[in-house]
């Protein structure tokens, strides 16, 4: 991985947070039945996912900073 700053990360970070919430709120606009279910399978796993990856950055930072 390439040296990043605090600052990089924290914005990466942030991102993915936007992300995360894009997905919640796609799954929850199909649970509504305003999108095809196959989508929802979809953003479900996006969000898990980017939360995942969210969580491995806030810990990089937090490394970084100490």
């Amino acid at each position: 991985m390439s040296q990043n700053t605090p600052k990089q990360l924290g914005e990466t970070i942030d991102r993915l947070v936007q992300l995360r919430d894009l997905c919640s709120n796609l799954a929850l606009s199909v649970d509504a039945g305003l999108i095809p279910a196959q989508i929802a399978e979809i953003c479900d796993i996006g969000a898990e996912e980017l939360q995942d990856i969210g969580q491995q950055l806030s810990r990089l930072n937090t490394s970084t900073q100490n």
